[in-house]
């Protein structure tokens, strides 16, 4: 497989400027940025890997929906893997694709796992739990289940993780009415 140059553009350090520049050039050619993902998930260079997860975050709306959601599937697997990378930043580009139509069951069970698992990084669990409630959202006794779990948080949670999960119970809550207040 052929390498991109970019790779060794990544695998040095990155200023935000130059993030922004690199998710520019992308802009508007879904078939650079399918072959940026390809390369990324199969780059043995861990800052490499994270530059090029760290510049797809910064495609604009249209870019991430246009050229990512056709991989979806691919960026599930590889969030799901032994990552060297922290897997939080994969799971952010999940977060800005809409919710596919399809349920990816093992995807599911493997936030609703790892959503108590403290060798995670907390944003990484805050992704899981946003992501598990998306996933659960059209099936009512799947975000009882997810309520459950929530529960069995223990106190004193890192506050990204507190206010994802207060977040996706007011969602559940009987009787929620989106938090107005009914006056």
């Amino acid at each position: 497989m052929k390498r991109l140059p970019v790779v060794a553009v990544c695998a040095e350090r990155l200023s935000l400027n130059d993030v922004k520049a690199l998710a520019r050039d992308l802009h508007g050619n879904p078939e650079r940025i399918a072959l940026w993902v390809e390369e990324m998930t199969a780059c043995d260079d861990r800052r490499a890997m994270m530059n090029m997860a760290w510049v797809l975050t910064h495609l604009d709306k249209e870019d991430k929906l246009d050229s990512l959601v056709p991989l979806r599937d691919k960026l599930i697997d590889f969030a799901m893997g032994n990552l060297p990378v922290r897997r939080g930043i994969i799971l952010s580009l999940l977060l800005d694709l809409p919710a596919g139509s399809d349920l990816r069951v093992d995807f599911l069970n493997y936030c609703l796992e790892h959503i108590g698992d403290v060798t995670e990084h907390d944003s990484t669990r805050a992704s899981m739990i946003h992501l598990s409630a998306r996933m659960c959202r059209p099936y009512p006794e799947l975000m009882g289940e997810l309520n459950r779990i929530l529960e069995l948080l223990p106190p004193g949670l890192p506050p990204s993780i507190a206010c994802a999960k207060r977040k996706v119970q007011c969602n559940v809550a009987p009787g929620f009415n989106g938090g107005r207040s009914g006056r």
